[in-house]
């Protein structure tokens, strides 16, 4: 399979992905800080998230899946790995220019958990779709 045709087929799974990681930032991230009275947690709500994951995490999940597609990693621990790893790069990307009113890693152990758990996720939401749909149990051959 060439790399055009394997990267057209896992985008629905890469779209799928980020969506997963929007829904998971709101409802952990900043659902969760601002329902919890924190004075600088304003959530901005789906919209934010949306743009937030979007904007930070889109180009390092299509280096990622083009990665994995190229090498042909299929094991699902590479892309959970790889799910957490976007996830902190995106948060501290968010933060480091102050773009986000909402700091990734200000909540403590509470939100670099949200983190490891949004990017686990989602890692793991294109695992399964993109296996599915290319016909590759886990770490199994096409």
């Amino acid at each position: 399979m060439k790399f055009k045709e394997s990267l057209t087929r896992t985008a629905p799974a890469m779209l799928a992905a980020l969506l997963a990681a929007t829904v998971l930032k709101y409802l952990l991230v900043d659902w969760a800080g601002a329902s919890a009275g924190d004075d600088a947690a304003q959530a901005p709500g789906v919209s934010g998230a949306f743009s937030a994951v979007f904007f930070y995490a889109l180009l390092p999940a299509v280096l990622a899946a083009s990665l994995t597609e190229w090498l042909r990693l299929r094991h699902v621990a590479v892309h959970a790995v790889l799910g957490i790893g976007i996830a902190f790069f995106a948060g501290y990307a968010a933060t480091r220019g102050g773009a986000s009113p909402v700091s990734a890693f200000a909540g403590g152990a509470l939100t670099a958990t949200a983190l490891v758990v949004t990017g686990l996720l989602a890692g793991l939401t294109y695992w399964a779709l993109s296996g599915r749909r290319a016909g590759w149990r886990g770490d199994q051959g096409e």
